[in-house]
């Protein structure tokens, strides 16, 4: 289990959704942080290609060499 402190509004928030939803706050909360943590991991996967690309270590196609010779170029 973890324990984090939330600002007031955000408590608030959390408790509109869950009566909305018909949801405990917990759900809300783990849904949430489960999307959050997903797009975060996302964009890091995203950020080391990107930071691949500029060093040189990885390459780019355009949109014709791709569909011409596949992905496998």
């Amino acid at each position: 289990m973890l324990a984090v402190n939330i600002s007031p509004e955000i408590e608030r928030r959390i408790g509109i959704v869950a009566n909305a939803t018909g949801r405990t706050p917990a759900d809300i909360i783990e849904e949430a942080l489960a999307e959050g943590l997903s797009d975060r991991e996302a964009i890091s996967i995203a950020e080391a290609r990107l930071d691949d690309i500029y060093s040189g270590k990885a390459q780019t196609l355009s949109h014709e060499e791709l569909f011409v010779n596949g992905m496998d170029s």
